[in-house]
Parts: C-alpha cells; sequence; structure tokens
C-alpha cells in the first residue's frame, strides 16, 4: 500500500539563464529544454539526498518532459529504478497559449536516458488544446487517484513513491493529496515536499503534507519558486524579466544601506497553555514585539500584553526564510527562541511578578530601556554583531503593564520576522 509521497519539481532550465544564448532543446520540440549546468548539479544534490532517505523511494514516475527525466536520473542511478514517464504529472499549459506541446515518446526518450521504462504507458494525458487552472487540478486528482488505486491493488509492496513534476502541477499534486485547492506549496527547483497516508489505502483527500519545499540540501537553497498568484508562466520570459528586475532593484537597495541597516530573524515558538492558567487562545499577529537580551540564554519577550521567558534551542533541520514581495530565498536558521509563559497578577492597575522571577524581569525591562537608547542589532542565533548606524527592533515601551496572557492555543507557533525599515 502506497504511504509516503515525495514530489519534487525539475531543475533549473537552460532557457533561464540571461547571460548567454539558448541552446537548442534536445529533442527537438518546443518549450523541451534541457537542464542548465546549475540544474544539473540540483539534480545531483537531489539524488544524493534521496538515495537515503527515509522510508526509501521503490518507484519514480516523472513529467515525459526532457528537463523532468533528466532530473530523475541520478536518483533512479542511485537506487537501481526505472523512470516511468508520466503525462498525469506533465507540464502545464493555458488554453489561451498559442501552442500546446507535446512531450516526446518513451522510446526517444530512452535514446537519451537509458533508465526510462519505454512500454509504460501513462496513467492520464493533458487536454490537446490546454488546461484551466481548473482543470488542471482535475487532471492531477484523477492521475493520483488511478494511481494509488492501481499501486494498491497490484503491487501492494510499492509504499513510497516519487514524483518529479514541473511548479505548477506539484502544487497541483499536493493539494489534491489533501484535499485543499487552497494549500501554499513552495515549488523551487529541485526542492522536496513529502506526503503521508492518513489512513491505510487513502487516496485524494486523504493524505497530510509533511513538509514543503525543502532544500536544505541543495547549496544554492531554494531558487525560482512560483505561485499561482505569480501572473506569469512558470519560467517565461515574462517571468526571468521580472525576477531580473527584482534582483536587481534589490542589489542595489543592498548596495545603498548595507552600511546603516541590519536584518534580524528570530523565530518565536509559543506553546499551547493549560486552561487552569487564564490565558486566551489567541496571539493578535499584528502584536507589537518588545525583546530584551537577546545575547542572554533566557532573554525576555513581550507579545501584545502577554510576558513570556525565552529560551534558544537549536533546530533539527533549517527554518528558511523568503522575500515576501519576490518569494526568492533570503537566508535560513537553525535557532529557534521557545517561550515560556509568565504568569502575571495585578495590584492597584500595577502588574506584579512571581516573586522569584521579579528581579530578573526588572532586569530585563531595564534592558529594553537601553536597547531603545543605544539601538543595537544582533544574529538569529543571539550572538552580537558589529555595530551599525541603525537598528530599529520596534522595541515600543519600557514598563510590563498587561492586563492578561494570551497564547496561540494547542501546538500553534508565531514566527516573528523583525527588520529594520
Amino acid at each position: 500500500m502506497v504511504k509516503t509521497i515525495y514530489i519534487t519539481r525539475h531543475g533549473f532550465r537552460a532557457n533561464w539563464l540571461t547571460d548567454q544564448p539558448i541552446p537548442p532543446s534536445p529533442t527537438g520540440i518546443e518549450s523541451d529544454p534541457a537542464l542548465a549546468e546549475k540544474g544539473v548539479v540540483q539534480a545531483k544534490e537531489l539524488g544524493e539526498y534521496l538515495k537515503d532517505i527515509k522510508p526509501p523511494i521503490q518507484r519514480i514516475y516523472a513529467s515525459p518532459f526532457y528537463r523532468c527525466i533528466e532530473t530523475a536520473t541520478p536518483t533512479a542511478d542511485h537506487l537501481d529504478l526505472a523512470i516511468y514517464p508520466e503525462g498525469g504529472c506533465g507540464e502545464w499549459f493555458k488554453r489561451e497559449r498559442s501552442s500546446h506541446p507535446k512531450p516526446a515518446s518513451n522510446a526517444v526518450l530512452k535514446g537519451f536516458f537509458p533508465r526510462v521504462d519505454k512500454n509504460y504507458n501513462s496513467l492520464v494525458v493533458a487536454g490537446d488544446d490546454g488546461e484551466d487552472e481548473a482543470e488542471l487540478h482535475e487532471r492531477t486528482k484523477r492521475f493520483l487517484n488511478v494511481l494509488i488505486e492501481k499501486l494498491n491493488k497490484e503491487e501492494p509492496e510499492i509504499e513510497t513513491i516519487l514524483i518529479v513534476s514541473h511548479a505548477a502541477p506539484r502544487i497541483a499534486l499536493g493539494r489534491a493529496l489533501v484535499g485543499d485547492n487552497s494549500l501554499d506549496i513552495r515549488t523551487g527547483v529541485c526542492s522536496l515536499d513529502t506526503f503521508e497516508v492518513d489512513k491505510e489505502g487513502g487516496l485524494c483527500g486523504e493524505w497530510k503534507l509533511k513538509s514543503s519545499g525543502q532544500v536544505d540540501y541543495l547549496s544554492e537553497g531554494e531558487v525560482m519558486h512560483w505561485g499561482f498568484d505569480v501572473p506569469f508562466d512558470p519560467g517565461s520570459e515574462e517571468d526571468i524579466k521580472a525576477r531580473k528586475a527584482a534582483a536587481e532593484a534589490s542589489a542595489a537597495a543592498a548596495a545603498e544601506g548595507e552600511s546603516d541597516t541590519v536584518s534580524v530573524f528570530i523565530p518565536l515558538n509559543v506553546p499551547p497553555m493549560s486552561r487552569k492558567a487564564g490565558a486566551s487562545s489567541k496571539v493578535s499577529s499584528n502584536a507589537p514585539v518588545q525583546i530584551s537580551g537577546l545575547t542572554e540564554d533566557r532573554p525576555f519577550v513581550k507579545i501584545g500584553d502577554s510576558a513570556y521567558e525565552g529560551q534558544w534551542t537549536e533546530l533539527v533541520g533549517s527554518e528558511m526564510y523568503f522575500n515576501g514581495a519576490t518569494g526568492e530565498y533570503v537566508g535560513k536558521s537553525r535557532d529557534r527562541i521557545m517561550l515560556k509563559p509568565m504568569r502575571l497578577h495585578h495590584k492597584q492597575d500595577e502588574v506584579m511578578l512571581e516573586p522569584k522571577k521579579r528581579a530578573h524581569i526588572l532586569d530585563q525591562v531595564h534592558a529594553i530601556n537601553e536597547e531603545r537608547a543605544k539601538q543595537a542589532g544582533e544574529t538569529t542565533s543571539g550572538a552580537p554583531v558589529d555595530s551599525v548606524d541603525s537598528v530599529d527592533l520596534e522595541v515600543a515601551a519600557a514598563a510590563v503593564t498587561a492586563a492578561s496572557i494570551q497564547d496561540p492555543g494547542t501546538a500553534a507557533s508565531l514566527d516573528v520576522t523583525m527588520e529594520d525599515v
């Protein structure tokens, strides 16, 4: 029975390079480029990671376009597996597009990639006249249901499969599995999504997303994310021009302000609280954040009217950060501050802390005042960095005057990005 499905996207395409002529397609088919050299490297890095992944991959399905078969090959070589060219996860071409290319035959693909099973017949294929977004979602859902049912019935020993696809179909595949057509999925090239079945034999809508957009094995991190909110086709000429312009603008802004500013990314994790603590179940994502003592093991944190004692912890894996405007990868961190709620008592409109915490918090509140005065920057790991001219940590107040403690509820987390302006 199929229990785990890994989904990835092909590597960086040769026709995405903006500083050199576009090489011809190996198959001679429109919109069927090979990988660029950096895409080949990404595919190899993906294969190195997947060769030891648990649970291990037992079957590989790939879009029949050249770049997807090329991306799947290093993994297939490591695992000694065949590659099944499957139209159900093939490229998305919009109806209004002037042409709707068809991929090369299995026999042609096998001439380039010996791992291809030339006798395999696709379970589902895209329409000849292109698809709208709803039709793409329906195609990928139909493919997954047919595939899972077929494997569970005819090859029940297959429990883990890999699907190599494209940006739009990859999103649609993930949404179909979890049954949520609004699910946000990161689609950087050669990044990885992992899905696990909720119940044995589960079809679409009966799976859960374990991780999305994993890139910690890629030397360049996330590259070329695309989503349905982007007005251009993924990798189109318009898309490349827009990305290039955004990158140039970002570089110019960074060069202009690099000596004056620093960005600090701090993930804060708020654990669930007992109802006995009298806490509410929500924390506003717009609540002001005050932090003092980032260079200490246990910093003081105030979110809205809630006070917390923090503790630096190291993540298993890495936390990734992305530019909200462009979707480009910014950086990653393996550190997080775990927050422990602090009980507050009121007396004559003043906040009274538990005696054992009072001295420590007074020191921290005093430090908040100092932060406002000297404006210093810290790194995500809590270590000090060289002084800069202007860093605003948005420390809005020195005194703790909270009336209640708020909490986001069971197993919720709040990721706060603090960036100087």
